[in-house]
């Protein structure tokens, strides 16, 4: 499959994913959602084909405050995936990084689930009404799909997760605390 072709398959299923979890959390019906237009093409990455920064908080501008307190967030971050880009020429590190988003996406992710670039090496999973404990779970086996996946020779990628639920705090609050998960994680492991 080349480069295109997949980005083109997660797009529309994180675009699906996305509507259905729009209509959702704002109460739209399928014909008042968003169309697949320009807005969505600004909100997803073109490399992965997940949604970008500005795809995830403008899902987050639709939840309903009541909603976002069932919501868990599992923030991803590749290990020293920063300086591995250097090893690599800029179309390796694009593969790379759309098979790891392809894997999270078709191993890991469930249908309200939606996945997202936020920087070169970290990705951010948002997972509407799930529980933290099945969100710490899901956190575990995204960590070890990617740190499992079989990588050419003399390419290793590993990734760290940590999962956090919102109990009234902001996106700003709950990434924060996810990333702290991973500190916690790397000292323990």
């Amino acid at each position: 499959m080349n480069k295109l072709t997949g980005s083109k398959k997660l797009f529309a299923k994180m675009t699906d994913g996305f509507k259905s979890i729009k209509q959702k959390f704002s109460g739209e019906q399928p014909e008042q959602a968003i169309e697949v237009d320009d807005e969505i093409n600004t909100m997803i990455c073109p490399v992965t084909g997940a949604l970008n920064r500005l795809g995830l908080r403008s899902y987050f501008d639709h939840i309903v405050p009541s909603e976002f307190n069932k919501m868990s967030l599992i923030f991803i971050e590749l290990d020293y995936f920063h300086d591995k880009v250097r090893q690599f020429s800029t179309k390796d590190s694009d593969k790379y990084l759309q098979q790891i988003v392809t894997e999270i996406i078709e191993t890991c992710c469930g249908t309200q689930d939606l996945l997202a670039r936020w920087s070169l090496k970290e990705l951010v999973l948002a997972c509407p009404d799930k529980k933290l404990t099945d969100a710490v779970k899901l956190a575990n086996k995204v960590s070890t799909t990617i740190n499992k996946k079989a990588w050419p020779t003399g390419t290793e990628i590993t990734c760290t997760a940590g999962a956090a639920q919102a109990n009234g705090e902001d996106l700003h609050y709950l990434i924060n605390h996810a990333k702290a998960e991973i500190l916690k994680a790397k000292k323990a492991a």
